[in-house]
């Protein structure tokens, strides 16, 4: 199996088929293979709390918004176990912990979540998860990592997807498998503001376009609320953390002036 990208999603996927007998691949952009969003996350990940539940957890995700149920349901019942599975008991990833916490994790609430339900390492979150997660796939004797190779198209063959057409070492080869899971992140680095790292530039989205396949609601780009801007500088992110503590967003002259749809 071939896995583009970097981040969260191109571990946990290597991992998965490398523990299950596959022999796998990964192809990063960047010669540092743990260059991606999940380093840059600050305040945590959605685990579980007390009193939390599946379907308590579908309702914030949906919210007032647009979404699919689907996928939302998919990630309540799921995500949790998985969060338990791999990123507490096999990697051991080092979050907070509180003796009287739950499970003896120190819980957190984020911006929108009814119940406190995120484990945290500090504020440095992404960067502890993307160092255990990229620890456990160069110890894997199934995965090879070729870091700094670039994936320049997807290889298709009588209508099936059985490689990936990549720039490595000045030349041009072909890296074949019997499946690609392409795991490049997002597009918003094509904006001019945001706290995306410049990498995430859509490949994916290109890669898959040309090949043929079908993509949807690419309209929808997540930007972080909160960023803090410098004209002559690069902005960076306020922690998700903040809001979830019950900050607000307010004016010079001390005015709210975000309209919260939830408080209605």
């Amino acid at each position: 199996m071939v896995v583009v990208g970097g981040g969260i999603a191109w571990s946990a996927a290597a991992l998965a088929a490398a523990r299950k007998g596959a022999e796998v691949v990964i192809l990063t952009k960047l010669p540092d293979p743990e260059e991606a969003n999940t380093r840059y996350a600050q305040g945590g990940i959605i685990y579980t709390g007390p009193n939390d539940s599946p379907g308590l957890l579908v309702r914030d995700i949906l919210g007032v918004g647009k979404g699919s149920r689907t996928a939302a349901e998919l990630l309540s019942w799921e995500g949790p176990p998985l969060v338990r599975e791999l990123l507490i008991d096999d990697l051991e990833v080092p979050f907070d912990r509180e003796v009287d916490g739950f499970e003896g994790l120190h819980l957190t609430l984020e911006a929108a979540h009814s119940v406190p339900r995120i484990l945290h390492h500090s504020d440095t979150t992404g960067r502890e998860i993307q160092h255990a997660l990229t620890s456990a796939v160069c110890n894997e004797e199934r995965i090879a990592l070729l870091p700094g190779t670039e994936a320049l198209d997807l290889v298709v063959s009588r209508g099936r997807c059985v490689g990936v057409s990549a720039a490595m070492d000045g030349e041009v080869q072909a890296v074949l498998g019997r499946g690609v899971v392409l795991a490049t992140g997002g597009l918003s680095a094509l904006y001019e503001h945001t706290t995306n790292p410049p990498i995430a530039t859509g490949d994916g989205y290109a890669l898959a376009l040309r090949a043929g396949a079908e993509v949807r609601d690419l309209h929808y780009v997540q930007f972080h609320p909160t960023a803090l801007y410098a004209p002559d500088g690069d902005c960076f992110l306020v922690s998700e953390a903040v809001r979830g503590e019950g900050g607000v967003l307010i004016s010079p002259d001390g005015e709210e002036f975000v309209d919260h749809l939830w408080a209605r």
